[in-house]
Parts: C-alpha cells; structure tokens; sequence
C-alpha cells in the first residue's frame, strides 16, 4: 500500500503565488492525501482563493488563524494531517510533479526508516534567473552545518518524527527548517541527502534589517549545533565545517564586525589554523596567527579603504 502524504502551506499575503502553489501540490504523480492552507491572518484576497481552490478539489482543506506567523501555520497543519510524510510548502514554491513520488522511492531504497529527505532545489531571482543550490551529499550534519542542508519546501518529512521533536519553533524568524532539523538529528532522527532539485523557490526582497538577523541565527545556530554534531562528525567533515563558518564570519564581519567577533571568540577562541583558500590567503593565516580575528579584520578593512578607487 502506497505511504500517504499530505501537504501543509502557511500562507500570509499570498495571492500572487498560492493557485500556483497549491496546483503543484495537486498536480504529483504521487496524489497528496491532502492540501492543508493555513491563512495566517492575511489582509489581502488569500483566503478567499484559497476557499475557490477547496471548492475546486476536495482534497484541499483550509484553516485560518490569526498572524502568528509561518512556524505556527506550519504546526497548525501538522495538527490535523494523518498521512505518514508531510510536505511543508512555502506559498510562493512550486513542486515539480513527481517531487514526492522521488523522494518516496528515496525512502523506501534506503534499507532503514528515514524522518527526513533533504533536497537541492532551483532558486528564481526577482529578475527570472534560476541558480542550481546543491545539498552536501553524504553526512547530513555536514549538510546542515555547512548551509547546504536543502530548504524547507525541498524536503519530505515524516510527520511523526516532526511531531516527536516537538514542531516547529515558532519563536524563530528565519532558519526555521535548519533549527527543526538540528533537533532532530540531535534526538537520533535519520535523514539523508537527495541532490536531484525538484522545487523552484522563490528569492524575495527582505529588508536590511531582516537580513542582518537571519545572518546572525543562521550562524549562531551552527555554532550551538557542532558541539552536538562532534560526536557525529569525521576529523575530515569537522575541518570543513569549521572551514566554512570561518568564512561566513568572515564576510559578516564586513557589515556586523561587533556580531561577527562575538560569533567567532564562541566558536573559535585563539586555537584555531585558518586554511589557506579564496577567501583567507597565506598572509591572511599569518596575520591570524600573530593578531587575532578582530585586529586582523580591522586592518584588512583599512587596507581595502586605502586601496585606490578606479576611474
């Protein structure tokens, strides 16, 4: 007997986007058990495509609530769903078709039961350009430590697992799917890396001030993470991990230089080598090891001041 899925969709101010959305859900090779909407307090014409679209198809179900935001809708959902798998929808994503039926087969060959498969998805621009974004394949905690984890809309999940690490955080902004995720490896959930991009994602303006507060939870997430993950983790896969949020702090630091030497005295004291690549160079390292991360970011910063401005 086929494993049943359902999909779960916040939606918040998503006219522009939902039919095509919540098509794409309908539209799997694998038919969806359902299609939960949760309106979370829209003020535009949402809720009432999305009571066109139930009408169209009975499989589509709608729950409305107050603003509270997308962890909460996403919680809303999952309290009423009975399939085994859920996919959590982003309103203004889109599944190819056989998304589900994919990642389902993914399940199944695995030889052991799964609670999550993440996946490389499509990133579209505001100006129509699609970027490829590649999971890590192999060690999940690599995956989520190094920011290629997949996205929330390109996974699969097993309800229960999801149900059993508690939900979704509904206090987080943003980073909600690498927070859920983390608790749930760190509580011995399964997950396993799928590379095939079966979900567009849309790439949509965020203010300066959002932006600067996913960069700072997104970092300060992974560093509370490789402590739980060390255990997990290869000598090889941990100096990787490190090898990249040394540069994600580094390039923070450009525009949050106070934030940025707090993440790193956290994660990194003075005992760490900096490798040798593009961002960080061999007189970079020697700087490092003789001043520090702060003062040697200070004077990079100088030195890119001083540097002539092409005519």
């Amino acid at each position: 007997m086929p494993e049943s899925v359902s999909a779960v969709i916040p939606c918040f101010n998503s006219q522009e986007w939902i039919e095509e959305a919540v098509d794409s859900a309908l539209s799997q090779t694998h038919p969806l058990s359902e299609v939960v909407c949760v309106d979370d307090g829209s003020t535009d014409d949402t809720l009432a495509l999305l009571e066109a679209l139930k009408q169209r198809d009975d499989r589509v179900r709608v729950l409305a609530q107050s603003n509270s935001g997308a962890p909460a809708a996403r919680n809303a959902g999952l309290s009423v769903v009975t399939s085994t798998w859920v996919q959590f929808l982003d309103a203004d994503d889109v599944l190819a078709p056989e998304k589900v039926e994919h990642q389902l087969g993914i399940a199944r060959e695995a030889g052991r039961p799964l609670d999550i498969i993440a996946g490389s998805y499509f990133s579209r621009s505001q100006d129509d350009q699609l970027e490829r974004i590649d999971v890590a394949v192999g060690d999940p905690w690599l995956g989520l430590l190094t920011f290629r984890f997949g996205i929330t809309s390109s996974m699969l999940w097993r309800a229960d697992a999801v149900r059993e690490a508690g939900g979704w955080a509904e206090g987080w902004k943003s980073s909600q799917e690498m927070e859920l995720a983390g608790r749930m490896l760190a509580a011995g959930k399964r997950a396993v890396m799928d590379d095939r991009p079966l979900v567009t994602v849309r790439d949509r303006p965020r203010s300066v001030k959002s932006a600067e507060g996913a960069w700072h939870r997104a970092l300060s997430l992974r560093i509370d993470l490789i402590e739980t993950a060390r255990e997990d983790l290869s000598a090889q896969d941990r100096s990787e991990v490190l090898r990249v949020l040394f540069g994600s702090l580094r390039k923070f630091y450009v525009e949050h230089p106070a934030e940025a030497v707090e993440l790193h005295d956290r994660l990194f004291g003075r005992s760490y080598e900096p490798q040798a690549d593009d961002l960080s160079g061999p007189m970079y390292c020697k700087l490092y090891e003789i001043l520090g991360f702060r003062r040697t970011e200070r004077l990079r910063a100088i030195a890119g001041r001083m540097k002539p401005r092409k005519k």
